[in-house]
């Protein structure tokens, strides 16, 4: 038998040796262990976690820690087998306690007394009560207690399932000091977390986290040792940049991470497909199993999930689900809840939204895509994604021209049905690599070489719409002709290869931008110029595959406007507004009136910078108009706000115009609408753009702008910050309230003329120490 899936066949030295990652936690328990009261109050665990994550060696090295140390002389470990079949009853519960603890100290006198007793006692209640009777007697004895080490505890309940006998249970666990249970369990499961159960919130839960990066490295190379591999550091060293892949595969599951690292380390890229079929079969006992502990309900909604997991790539809303599954909202939260407590799903909040629910487990989607995908497309996903995980973009190169060059040697050769192998792998490959993926020349190239071939796989491949719209109107009308596909395929795939050219184009221009905005994310002092002139080479070419990418278009104006080319931004703002008025009053996109705006408030800044200021003025009343005529059903928090930024930014150019009366006016009626939204993070701006309109010591033109009863009241620390800096006057600091007094002294120092700078701290000094403050 495997030593991978039976860690108690492995020598105990052995054990000790390989064992990493949960030291403290097996410390932490046998202080527990060591600490547990006399009399009633003892503390049970139970140990929470997915097959092959270690909770059998856990509870083996426990077992050896209390065997090998001082704890040997007041417990005797006792543990049960990984599958406990045999016991259905309460009573065969504590005849297997008495059993094995028979065992393990070879107590013959024991063993004796158990035969009898299963002869003389055919009830369950009464055998119960005679058998945990041995236990204690036992105890008193040999002056020990026992701790029970239980695999699969959850699995012993299920099979007993009698709330009498867990209450029993829950009795002599809660009111005797006997035997301290540590239990394993695959999940938080129904018998100790459903409140109406006996065992309810009795047990104190560890749940066992997958190893990350580091332990993973650490449990391999300790493996690696005692395997007597030599090399090892040469093959980590060589396969570390697939120990993150690793791990988010397999979850940091210590079983997974051997069997799935054996793979990519033991086999040739184009193995790996029937290399990892294997693994996906030897896993499916596991995965089965685990699914199939589900009930009916909460099974159905999980293979919901996990098929749309590789049909959509990505989760589904609870509402989604209830309809697919037809069940009652409530019905289908209260699974979802389950679900994700048993830890077999995951809830994930996406920007305030309902939650989207996706698979906790990566290898359940990619065993889901394997069993149930419909098309050869649809199998093959999986593996795809885990060639681009776990490979090098040189390596896949590398073995795409090895594979070239195998093909061309066993066509010459005759060898027909090795040549569509190996054209399999290239397909299959191909798709992993971004030079290749969506590339029709090269897809077009496979078909032709297939019909070449008269591959028996081609019509099959034929069925995926990703690789139909990947082929150009004549290689489609080629297909049509040869009978691969009939006229209506054909017309179906010209039209989704023509939208593929354009949504295509789209991609490429995106792609372009993005590689720019990465650049800028990254910039270093020393390449600064050379660094900026990419970005906007990049910016350039994604214009010349999509003109009309407003992304891009505002990341190449905004980028324009960051260094001073004021007229090279406006040029920009223009296409842009250009396209979204087409968009939002042609198209009808309304929602995209807001960002149509928010391009004119930046056509209006660019004009401003170049001192064209009653030009300015224009754009900022154009999207202020277009805030206000905004219909109801397309506003969002963003409007009010934007709409007060762009009057701030009209009243500094109000400002620069000497028009006073009307920057008034904007400033009243952008704080009424903030207000409005009960916004503040534009107080500050608000704040500077008021002090804008000071003009060395004069403080007249705040005045004229701060005029009218609201105004006076709402800014008035400005007014009294004027009003000291005019007099001198440090009464008018002294007498305010602590609250408004701060706010003052920063407008003084907001307002003072750069050559009274110095004084300030006096005043401040001076005034603090009159309040008895340090």
């Amino acid at each position: 038998m495997s030593k991978l899936y039976n860690p108690e066949l492995v020598p105990k030295e052995e054990i000790k040796r390989t064992f990493v990652g949960r030291h403290k936690l097996v410390e932490e328990i046998v202080s527990t262990i060591e600490n547990q009261p006399e009399g009633a109050g003892v503390q049970h665990l139970i140990i929470v976690a997915p097959r092959g994550m270690g909770k059998t060696t856990l509870l083996l090295m426990i077992r050896f820690a209390v065997e090998d140390g001082e704890l040997s002389n007041t417990w005797q470990p006792v543990q049960f087998p990984e599958e406990s079949y045999d016991i259905y009853e309460l009573s065969d519960f504590w005849v297997k306690v008495a059993e094995y603890l028979a065992n393990d100290t070879g107590d013959e006198t024991l063993s004796a007394k158990i035969t009898e007793i299963k002869i003389q006692f055919t009830k369950n209640e009464d055998l119960y009560e005679v058998a945990y009777a041995l236990v204690k007697d036992w105890r008193r004895k040999n002056g020990k207690r026992t701790v029970l080490l239980i695999d699969n505890f959850d699995m012993i309940l299920q099979q007993i399932n009698s709330e009498q006998d867990a209450a029993r249970l829950r009795k002599v666990l809660m009111n005797e000091d006997t035997v301290m249970l540590i239990g394993s369990a695959v999940t938080f499961f129904q018998e100790v977390r459903g409140y109406e159960h006996p065992l309810y919130n009795f047990f104190k839960i560890y749940n066992l986290e997958g190893f990350k990066d580091e332990l993973i490295e650490e449990f391999l190379r300790v493996r690696a040792e005692e395997e007597g591999i030599t090399d090892f550091d040469r093959i980590l060293r060589e396969n570390r940049p697939r120990i993150r892949t690793l791990a988010y595969f397999t979850d940091g599951n210590p079983r997974l991470v051997l069997m799935l690292f054996d793979v990519i380390t033991n086999s040739k890229i184009s193995d790996v497909e029937k290399a990892l079929e294997k693994l996906l079969d030897e896993i499916t006992p596991y995965l089965k199993s685990k699914i199939e502990l589900l009930a009916p309900q909460p099974r159905k909604i999980l293979d919901y999930i996990a098929r749309m997991s590789f049909e959509k790539r990505e989760g589904v809303t609870p509402g989604e689900i209830s309809a697919q599954v037809r069940l009652a909202p409530n019905q289908t939260s209260a699974q979802l809840k389950r679900l994700a407590n048993d830890g077999y799903i995951r809830a994930a909040n996406v920007s305030g939204r309902s939650s989207f629910y996706v698979l906790s487990e990566p290898l359940i989607a990619i065993w889901y895509q394997m069993r149930f995908g419909r098309t050869a497309f649809q199998k093959r996903r999986w593996l795809i994604f885990v060639l681009k995980g776990l490979y090098e973009l040189a390596e896949l190169r590398d073995e795409q021209m090895r594979l070239q060059r195998a093909y061309q040697k066993a066509l010459d050769a005759g060898e027909t049905e090795k040549a569509n192998d190996i054209l399999r792998h290239k397909l299959y490959l191909a798709e992993a690599m971004p030079e290749f993926s969506g590339a029709k020349p090269h897809f077009e190239h496979f078909v032709s070489q297939s019909m070449v071939l008269k591959s028996g796989f081609l019509k099959e491949e034929l069925k995926n719409p990703e690789l139909l719209k990947r082929l150009s109107s004549e290689k489609l009308d080629e297909l049509q002709t040869e009978g691969y596909l009939t006229e209506k395929q054909c017309t179906k795939a010209k039209a989704a290869s023509a939208a593929y050219d354009s949504s295509k184009k789209e991609h490429d221009s995106n792609a372009e931008w993005l590689a720019g905005q990465k650049i800028l994310e990254e910039l270093t002092p020393a390449t600064r110029a050379k660094q900026l002139q990419k970005v906007l080479e990049h910016y350039n070419r994604a214009l010349e595959l999509d003109p009309k990418n407003l992304s891009v278009l505002r990341a190449r104006g905004y980028f324009f406007y960051s260094f001073g080319k004021y007229r090279e931004a406006i040029l920009d703002v223009d296409k842009e507004i250009e396209v979204l008025e087409e968009l939002v009053n042609k198209q009808k996109r309304k929602e995209l009136v807001n960002d149509l705006a928010r391009a004119y408030m930046n056509k209006g800044s660019a004009l401003d910078s170049l001192g064209r200021s009653n030009e300015a003025v224009i754009e900022y009343d154009k999207a202020i108009d277009i805030f206000d005529n905004t219909e109801k059903s397309h506003q969002s928090w963003e409007i009010p706000i934007n709409r007060a930024k762009t009057m701030l930014n009209k009243s500094e150019v109000l400002i620069k115009l000497e028009k006073f009366s009307q920057v008034s006016e904007l400033i009243q009626e952008a704080v009424e609408s903030l207000e409005e939204i009960k916004h503040e993070s534009l107080n500050s701006r608000i704040f500077r753009v008021i002090l804008s309109a000071a003009e060395g010591a004069d403080y007249s033109n705040i005045r004229k702008i701060l005029q009218g009863e609201e105004l006076e009241e709402r800014f008035f620390p400005v007014l009294r910050a004027i009003d000291y800096l005019e007099t001198g006057n440090e009464d008018l600091i002294e007498k305010l309230s602590p609250e408004v007094r701060g706010i003052v002294e920063e407008a003084v120092r907001a307002l003072r003329h750069t050559s009274e700078v110095e004084e300030k701290p006096k005043l401040i000094k001076k005034t603090k120490a009159k309040n008895g403050k340090k």
